[in-house]
C-alpha cells in the first residue's frame, strides 16, 4: 500500500464554517441524489451513518485549522461517519468524520478520509486550498493514484460503481427490503448461538487455528466471525468451514485470515452479531 498511518491519530481538519451557513445549504443540493437513495431503500444497515452534526461536532470543526474541501465538510455535517452500500464483508464506501493523518511512500502528508472497497482514500495536505476542491487519491499496490478531482466527484463515481456491481435485479431487492426468515433460517440462527470458538494459534504457513465447538443440534456449513488488524484500520470477515464438526463435538479449523495483509502478531478475531434477514447474503451459515 502507498501509505502508513501515524499513531492512528485523528484530528479535525477544517478552518472555516459558519453556523447554518454555506456548507449546510450546499449539502442540501449536493447530496439530494444520496438522500433519495437512502429514503427509497428498505433494507436496514445498507446505509449506516451518524446523522447531522451535533453542536459539539460543529464546534470541533470550527476550531480546527486545515482547509478541507467544502463538499467534504458539507457531507460530514449532514451525515457524520458513514458506511454506504453494504457488501458481503463490509461496505463499498466509507467516509470518516475525522480524517486520519498518514504519510505516503514519498513522505507526502496525507489525510485518510475514507475508503472505496479495499482502497483507502486520501487528501494530500500540501494540495489543500481554502475554498477549493482537492484531488482524491486512493491506495494501490504501487502507491497512490489520483482518481478524482474532488470529494463530491469521488463519492458519485464510487457510488455509481457500487450500484453497477450490485446490478439491476439485486438493487430492486435491496430497495424492496428482505423477506422474513424462513423456519429453516430461524433454526440456523438459533444453532449459531450454540457454537463457541477460540483462536488457539497459527501453523507453520501462518494460517490461524481455531478450536470450534458445536453445541447445537444441527451441523452448519460455515461459522462467520470478524477479524481486524490492531495496528491499523483493517476490518474483515471470515467464514470458518465447520461442516465436519457434528453436534456435541469439537474440532480445529484452519483459515488464512488475510495473512497477506495482517501480521499474525496484530490479528484479533472477534464475534460478530447474529444475522438478521438483511444479512443473509453475508453469512455463509445460510449457504
Amino acid at each position: 500500500m502507498g501509505y502508513q498511518t501515524i499513531n492512528a491519530t485523528e484530528r479535525w481538519a477544517v478552518e472555516k464554517l459558519q453556523e447554518g451557513g454555506g456548507c449546510k445549504k450546499m449539502a442540501a443540493k449536493q447530496f439530494e441524489w444520496l438522500e433519495k437513495e437512502i429514503s427509497e431503500v428498505k433494507t436496514r444497515k445498507f446505509f449506516v451513518f451518524d446523522g447531522p452534526a451535533s453542536s459539539e461536532l460543529r464546534r470541533a470543526i470550527e476550531s480546527a485549522n486545515l482547509p478541507l474541501p467544502d463538499s467534504y465538510i458539507a457531507f460530514v455535517l449532514q451525515f457524520g461517519n458513514a458506511k454506504l452500500y453494504q457488501q458481503d464483508a463490509g461496505y463499498a464506501i466509507g467516509v470518516r468524520a475525522a480524517p486520519v493523518e498518514a504519510i505516503s511512500k514519498k513522505d507526502e502528508p496525507l489525510l485518510c478520509f475514507g475508503h472505496a472497497d479495499d482502497r483507502n482514500a486520501f487528501f494530500n495536505v500540501d494540495l489543500l486550498k481554502d475554498g477549493e476542491e482537492s484531488p482524491v487519491f486512493e491506495s494501490y499496490q504501487g502507491g497512490l493514484k489520483k482518481v478524482a478531482d474532488g470529494f463530491l466527484e469521488w463519492l458519485k463515481m464510487r457510488s455509481a460503481a457500487a450500484r453497477k456491481a450490485i446490478g439491476v435485479k439485486r438493487w430492486a431487492q435491496i430497495v424492496q427490503g428482505p423477506s422474513p426468515f424462513t423456519q429453516r433460517e430461524k433454526a440456523i440462527v438459533e444453532a449459531r448461538k450454540a457454537y463457541s470458538w477460540r483462536l488457539v494459534g497459527t501453523d507453520d504457513n501462518g494460517d490461524c487455528l481455531f478450536e470450534v465447538h458445536n453445541g447445537s443440534k444441527i451441523t452448519l456449513p460455515f461459522y462467520s466471525i470478524g477479524v481486524r488488524d490492531k495496528s491499523k484500520d483493517f476490518l474483515g470477515k471470515v467464514w470458518l468451514p465447520v461442516s465436519d464438526i457434528k453436534p456435541g463435538s469439537t474440532g480445529v479449523i484452519k483459515h488464512g485470515c488475510y495473512k497477506k495483509y495482517i501480521d499474525r502478531a496484530n490479528l484479533e478475531a472477534y464475534d460478530i452479531p447474529d444475522p438478521e434477514p438483511e444479512d443473509r447474503d453475508s453469512y455463509w451459515e445460510f449457504k
